[in-house]
């Protein structure tokens, strides 16, 4: 078995997981009250089935979310603070004006399923059940998008190796490749480092030869730009990858911006 369909295996099964976390999530959010006392709200203490639930609930996310890290620290690191702070708490600037220099505490998923955040009146379970499966669904999102991240490196380092080989005997003496996407050779900075769409249009302007091919490719990115974050966006990110066919490594500037807007 491949790392590829290894990482594929422990992923499905991680998914899977994560749905039984969800459906606990849901049954004790939706069985935990919320009482008014002297001093403010509170969670009830839960006892007896309630407190199994609860620590099955804990017990259950704490040990997907350990088996989650690991795999993302290993193969995904440009995602491992952001999977992380989903988990912690996150101390966070208050933009309203009259709070300004003001910091408040973004409550994490660990410390919101052990009920450690404070209530106030407009808390209620259901609320904050929605906030919680809102934050473990952007975990899961990119847990559900490792597998693809590894093909695309996978296949980054074939074409590279593949690209060396080819050039071996007039490679150049600094870090730019020299890359055929028709009959005209071009050399690709790819110590750029792109920022914005902008960006992108214009590397795309000045490094691709073919007009028919240039056409296609911003046609694509401006369709990208319009569906970042959106459930389509890695569909069409791989029909854009497709048609780079061998080039991926050479276009590993655009292709490394473009992943930041997979939908989290």
């Amino acid at each position: 078995m491949t790392d590829y369909e290894d990482i594929k295996e422990k992923v499905k099964k991680l998914e899977n997981d994560a749905h039984d976390i969800q459906n606990l999530m849901e049954e004790f959010f939706n069985t935990v009250n919320i009482y008014k006392v002297n001093y403010g709200y509170e969670w009830e203490t839960p006892s007896g089935d309630l407190e199994l639930l609860h620590q099955q609930l804990i017990l259950i996310y704490e040990s997907w979310y350990n088996q989650s890290h690991m795999l993302i620290q290993s193969y995904y690191p440009k995602k491992e603070l952001e999977f992380q702070l989903l988990h912690d708490n996150v101390e966070e600037n208050d933009e309203r004006p009259s709070m300004k220099g003001h910091k408040f505490v973004k409550f994490g998923i660990s410390d919101t399923i052990q009920l450690k955040p404070p209530l106030y009146s407009w808390d209620t379970p259901q609320k904050i059940l929605q906030h919680l499966i809102g934050a473990f669904r952007k975990q899961l999102a990119i847990i559900i998008a490792l597998p693809e991240v590894i093909h695309l490196c996978q296949t980054e380092q074939i074409s590279e190796r593949t690209e060396q080989s080819s050039h071996k005997k007039d490679s150049l003496p600094y870090p730019n490749q020299t890359i055929n996407i028709t009959s005209t050779s071009q050399i690709i900075d790819n110590s750029i480092h792109i920022q914005n769409f902008s960006q992108v249009l214009d590397f795309i302007d000045r490094n691709v030869p073919d007009t028919m091919l240039k056409q296609e490719l911003l046609k694509e990115l401006k369709e990208l730009e319009t569906i970042k974050k959106s459930e389509d966006y890695m569909l069409k990110y791989q029909n854009f990858v497709a048609m780079l066919a061998n080039h991926v490594t050479a276009f590993s500037p655009v292709l490394n911006f473009l992943i930041t807007h997979v939908p989290k």
